[in-house]
C-alpha cells in the first residue's frame, strides 16, 4: 500500500509542505490483521439481499407511464436537483476516500468529512442513488431505493459501528454523541494539519467511479425511452 503524506507546519511564518512516500512490506501480521478486520465487520446475513427491492422498483418504473413530460419545466427542475445531488454525492465519496488513508485503522477518523457525519461514504452513495431516481423521473424507484438503502446500510453501518466501538471504546462513544450518523452537522467541521493520501484507496475509488459516473447517462436515457410512444407502458405508477 502506497501513501503520500502532506503536512502543513503551523508554527512557521510561511507554511511548508512535507511529502513522504511509504511502502509497507506485507507480512504475516498484516495479513492476519486484514483477515481479522474482515471477519469483524461481516454482517450475519449478506447485505446484498437488500438490492432486490431497488431492482424490483426499477423494473416497475421502466414499464410505467412517466408522470414528468419530456422537455417540460418539471423535468428541467428535477434534472437540476438530480445534478446537485449527484455532485454532492460524488464529492462526499472522493472526500471520504482521501481521508480514509489517514489512520489505516490505528486511530479514529474524526476530521474532514468524518467530522460532519460518521459515515460520509455511504451518504455519498445514497445521494447518488436518489439522483438516479430524479434523472429517471420515478417516485416508485425512489421508494424502492429508500427501502433498499435503509436495509443495506442498517446492516453494513451497524456492523461498522460495533467494530469501532470495540476498537476505540469510550473515544468512539464520545464521537458518536457529538457527530450524527449520516446527516452532516456543518458546525462540527474540523480538518487536521496532516492528510495522508492512500494511493490504493484512491485507485479503488477511481475504479468505482467508472461505474457510478454513468448514473446520469443511464437515468436520462431510460427517462427518454419511457417518454417515447413506442415504449411499453404496462403500469401507471409515478
Amino acid at each position: 500500500m502506497a501513501e503520500v503524506r502532506l503536512r502543513r507546519d503551523e508554527f512557521t511564518e510561511r507554511p511548508t509542505t512535507k511529502v513522504s512516500l511509504r511502502l509497507p512490506v506485507p507480512g504475516p501480521d498484516m495479513a492476519s490483521a486484514q483477515i481479522s478486520e474482515q471477519i469483524d465487520i461481516r454482517p450475519p446475513l449478506a447485505p446484498q439481499i437488500w438490492i432486490l427491492p431497488a431492482a424490483i422498483a426499477l423494473g416497475i418504473a421502466i414499464v410505467s407511464t412517466p408522470t414528468v413530460a419530456l422537455g417540460s419545466w418539471t423535468q428541467f427542475n428535477t434534472d437540476s436537483l438530480a445534478w446537485t445531488l449527484f455532485a454532492a454525492g460524488a464529492a462526499f465519496r472522493w472526500w471520504s476516500a482521501i481521508y480514509r488513508g489517514d489512520t489505516h485503522g490505528k486511530a479514529l477518523l474524526n476530521s474532514g468529512p468524518y467530522s460532519l457525519c460518521r459515515h460520509p461514504m455511504p451518504l455519498g452513495s445514497v445521494l447518488i442513488g436518489f439522483a438516479f431516481a430524479l434523472f429517471l423521473g420515478s417516485a416508485t424507484f425512489a421508494l424502492g431505493f429508500a427501502v433498499a438503502a435503509t436495509g443495506y446500510y442498517s446492516m453494513v453501518v451497524g456492523a461498522e459501528e460495533r467494530r469501532l466501538a470495540r476498537m476505540f471504546g469510550s473515544e468512539f462513544a464520545m464521537y458518536r454523541k457529538q457527530v450524527p450518523l449520516l446527516w452532516p452537522k456543518l458546525r462540527n467541521f474540523k480538518a487536521g494539519a496532516t492528510i495522508v493520501f492512500d494511493v490504493t484507496e484512491l485507485l479503488q475509488e477511481l475504479r468505482r467511479m467508472t461505474v457510478w459516473m454513468w448514473i446520469p447517462v443511464i437515468g436520462r436515457l431510460l427517462a427518454q425511452f419511457r417518454g417515447e410512444p413506442w415504449w411499453p407502458h404496462f403500469l401507471h405508477l409515478p
